[in-house]
């Protein structure tokens, strides 16, 4: 199970929590991209790398790490559901 920590809904797969983040939190992802290093944007760009798609990748899995301030972070988390 994912859940979003921005508004706590749950999700079953990784791909609908990453649209979810990606359609209902939109401003909030641009809100961080604004907020990440040109030199680091371009870096991404460099590699070939979307930087907006590598910051839903990291909402998703915090074991990436991008450079923002923690409270800035967009980011959904895995959690067990556990039966009453």
């Amino acid at each position: 199970m994912i859940k979003c920590k921005i508004c706590g809904e749950i999700f079953l797969e990784w791909e609908s929590a990453r649209e979810h983040v990606k359609s209902k939190h939109r401003e909030q992802v641009k809100y961080i991209l604004s907020q990440l290093r040109l030199s680091k944007i371009k870096k991404l760009e460099k590699q070939g790398i979307d930087p907006e798609d590598r910051l839903l990748d990291a909402s998703l899995n915090t074991q990436i790490n991008t450079r923002v301030a923690s409270h800035n972070y967009i980011y959904v988390e895995r959690v067990q559901l556990t039966p009453l």
